[in-house]
């Protein structure tokens, strides 16, 4: 859940979707993936988002919050600046998403994807722990 700073629940860690029932929201645009999250998580809380603004990216939606026109779901964006949204834990519906990879070993790997890799490798210890290398037919 993202928050502007200085909003009520900016100071929590973690919240149930419950909680934020009565917010005004923004999202993506219907169609996007993130959105169906979105009305689906709060579907699961009992309640549908109100939703005041939609953009089509996800630093729309950063900036959106950050700027206090209403709370989302979504990322924590990678970088925190000044204006940027906090970012709290959904502790109830669970919330989570799952991250794959897959590259073939006999093909040249890029220095931008193996940097990626690397950051996936670092970022998500599973990962590390799985040395799965899923072939990609040609």
């Amino acid at each position: 859940m993202l928050v502007p700073v200085g909003h009520r629940l900016a100071a929590k860690h973690t919240i149930g979707l419950k909680e934020v029932a009565e917010e005004r929201f923004v999202s993506l645009k219907s169609g996007y993936g993130l959105r169906r999250v979105t009305d689906k998580l709060c579907s699961r809380a009992g309640f549908r988002p109100r939703v005041s603004f939609e953009g089509e990216e996800v630093a729309t939606l950063w900036g959106l919050v950050g700027a206090g026109l209403g709370i989302g779901l979504g990322p924590r964006p990678a970088v925190s600046a000044a204006g940027s949204p906090v970012a709290l834990r959904v502790s109830e519906p669970k919330c989570f998403r799952i991250t794959g990879l897959a590259w073939a070993k006999k093909r040249y790997i890029t220095s931008a994807s193996r940097t990626f890799l690397e950051f996936m490798r670092t970022r998500y210890k599973r990962v590390a722990s799985l040395d799965v290398h899923v072939p990609i037919p040609h």
